[in-house]
């Protein structure tokens, strides 16, 4: 009996001790690091910092780090290249009639397409190769 009373009283002690400790670190973790007199300062440039950003247009192209700015030569280069890379990936008649009959191709048609495809691999390989040194180079400029 006095074993059982003695364990509850020991754990409600904990549980007690726990919260405290809680209501401590969240006290200390939620207060301003600068005594009142000072946290007005800070508080005046947080409010300032806000409605900057807020009106700012390019706040978001600014902190995003998947965004990178680039001047209108760059620009019009790359999405040149992207647009003659959609071209290669999509055909240029898909055949979306749905009456034909299939036909068998021939020995020769296969090798055909698969010289075809291999060029195809080699120069998306070497334009992603160029695309990539290019990127590298916008890098090593903005580091500058």
């Amino acid at each position: 009996m006095f074993s059982y009373s003695f364990t509850k009283i020991h754990h409600d002690t904990d549980s007690h001790w726990y919260y405290l400790r809680f209501r401590l670190i969240h006290a200390y973790y939620h207060s301003p690091s600068l005594p009142p007199p000072f946290s007005v300062f800070y508080n005046i440039y947080a409010i300032v910092r806000l409605v900057f950003r807020r009106y700012k247009r390019d706040a978001s192209i600014g902190t995003n780090a998947f965004c990178v700015k680039l001047n209108i030569s760059e620009n019009e280069k790359l999405q040149r290249w992207e647009t003659v890379h959609s071209y290669e990936e999509t055909p240029l008649n898909p055949k979306t009639e749905l009456h034909e009959e299939p036909t068998v191709p021939s020995t020769a048609s296969k090798t055909n397409k698969f010289d075809t495809g291999g060029r195809k691999v080699f120069s998306k390989h070497f334009k992603s190769k160029i695309l990539r040194n290019k990127i590298s180079s916008l890098y090593t400029i903005d580091d500058d």
